[in-house]
């Protein structure tokens, strides 16, 4: 859904489970609102939410997912927190952009098997 900036919550909710998705890219969609990714998407293994300024949380289901990429995304310490308590397969975790003061303890402990994490 690159750029497809007329899509709307609820066309993501509706199109997405029509699909067996492995990947999922959403970019520039400055409109998306977190109840957008409220789905289920259980072969999902790779996530791309770039520069989507509203979305402030990710809460679906998507047990395989493995390498997320969050930039410049409007996300904080709590929505990644969910987001790693709800997805806890996730290796690669890209945050470049975010405004984090700080890598708090709880993000750590809720990407336990993170491998790679890119914050620039």
């Amino acid at each position: 859904f690159n750029a497809c900036t007329r899509i709307t919550d609820e066309g993501i909710r509706a199109l997405t489970p029509l699909f067996r998705l492995s990947t999922l890219e959403l970019i520039n969609l400055p409109d998306l609102r977190a109840n957008a990714l409220d789905i289920s998407l259980p072969q999902l293994a790779r996530l791309s939410v770039l520069r989507c300024t509203q979305l402030s949380a990710i809460r679906g289901s998507f047990p395989a997912l493995r390498e997320v990429d969050v930039s410049f995304s409007n996300l904080d310490a709590a929505g990644l927190c969910e987001l790693g308590r709800h997805c806890p397969r996730i290796e690669t975790l890209h945050a470049e952009g975010l405004r984090l003061a700080v890598w708090a303890p709880e993000l750590g402990s809720s990407f336990r098997n993170l491998q790679e994490l890119s914050l620039n």
